[in-house]
């Protein structure tokens, strides 16, 4: 029975390492006379040939040329890594020399990843910059701090000290994992923010204004709310946080935190202070790590897109698919279903590229022998297969 079991595992493991798989063909020319190094040449120009086709497809032309000399250097020499199968064709002369063709597998989710290890995949080159737009709101007083308040009259010092705490456990933490936080409020910077932008909910567009204003592709929108418990010591305060980091391109969030908290008894500034400063480092380095293994993921900087696929397909074929789409050169990150009816499935992607530029690539991609016609319509790429 135990013999059985493996001998199923290993046969779904190997079908899935080879749904994996791209088969690729390459030819190159040598002209030196030596067989010997005319095949080895011939085999790095097809090796620099394979690294340049993918990484132009996943990175992009733009950046591709801007990070040419990392993915020529360290990519091209780790392509053991993304080529785990080779079969060389006979060297055949010609008037310029020794021609041959190489037939191989390419891995592209090994290469993406070498991508990710390079830095090479996010959109930004450095770590992004976060800004914290968090607002303090206490209930059992009735008074707030908005971080735009630049009226010391409308500035209650208790909830400032709240604001400035917050910021300095989001700078540390992010820090650690290698981002930059700015700090508004500590660094009095709402002075020179227009009044129309200084609201106390802000709407996608006006996050994506104080995002280019400041240079932060991300902002950590926020309130930390001060009340009294529905039940238990009438003395004590209760604090819910909650933080959201959201990308500004696109309004799509990135990570988020939301925890409530119950003080001791005692005087409220001095038992939420308190409680806050026992929380707040926990609460920013949960929220650090969820953006950081989002940034290595490559999630940051890219961008949701919809693929309606027109035609029904059972299940093991739309897992099929998914497999195809995210082992493909066309760079996507994650795939994703998200609605299957009888007329279709909805498919959530992430991508690096636009919409138009997606839908280009996709047009033509093969899948069990069918071609795919893809266009943009209604904010989604749609997707049928051609004969």
């Amino acid at each position: 029975m135990n013999k059985i079991l493996f001998a199923i595992l290993m046969s779904l493991s190997m079908v899935a390492f080879a749904q994996e798989l791209v088969d690729k063909s390459y030819s190159a020319t040598s002209t030196n006379t030596n067989l010997v190094e005319a095949r080895k040449e011939i085999q790095e120009q097809i090796n620099q040939q394979v690294t340049e086709e993918l990484a132009k497809q996943i990175l992009g032309e733009d950046k591709f040329l801007k990070n040419r000399a990392v993915v020529m250097g360290r990519i091209a020499k780790s392509s053991g890594r993304f080529i785990p199968f080779q079969k060389p064709g006979a060297l055949k002369s010609e008037p310029s020399g020794f021609t041959m063709s190489v037939a191989m597998k390419v891995n592209v989710q090994a290469f993406r990843q070498l991508l990710q290890q390079s830095g090479l995949l996010n959109e930004n080159e450095s770590a992004p910059v976060l800004l914290p737009l968090i607002q303090v709101v206490d209930r059992v007083q009735l008074r707030s701090d908005r971080w735009w308040n630049t009226n010391a009259a409308d500035v209650a010092v208790p909830l400032r000290s709240l604001s400035r705490r917050m910021e300095n456990s989001l700078r540390d933490a992010f820090s650690k994992a290698g981002f930059f936080v700015i700090r508004p409020v500590a660094g009095s910077m709402s002075e020179a923010i227009p009044y129309a932008l200084r609201a106390e909910k802000h709407s996608p567009d006006d996050l994506k204004v104080l995002g280019d204003w400041f240079g932060a592709p991300l902002v950590i929108d926020g309130t930390l709310q001060v009340s009294r418990p529905k039940e238990g010591v009438s003395s004590a305060a209760r604090l819910d946080l909650r933080l959201q980091v959201i990308q500004v391109s696109d309004n799509r969030p990135i990570a988020d935190v939301s925890r409530s908290y119950d003080t001791d008894a005692g005087p409220l500034e001095v038992v939420v202070e308190r409680k806050l400063r026992d929380v707040s480092e926990t609460l920013a380095s949960d929220l650090a790590s969820q953006v950081a293994e989002a940034w290595q993921k490559g999630a940051v900087g890219s961008s949701q897109i919809r693929l309606n696929l027109s035609q029904r397909l059972p299940l093991p074929e739309i897992e099929k698919f998914k497999q195809a789409l995210a082992s493909s050169s066309l760079g996507l990150r994650t795939v994703r279903e998200r609605v299957i009816s009888s007329s279709g499935v909805v498919f959530e992607v992430e991508s690096p590229s636009t919409m138009q530029e997606l839908a280009g690539r996709m047009d033509g991609f093969q899948f069990n022998g069918r071609a795919l016609k893809a266009q943009v319509m209604d904010n989604e790429i749609r997707l049928e297969f051609v004969r």
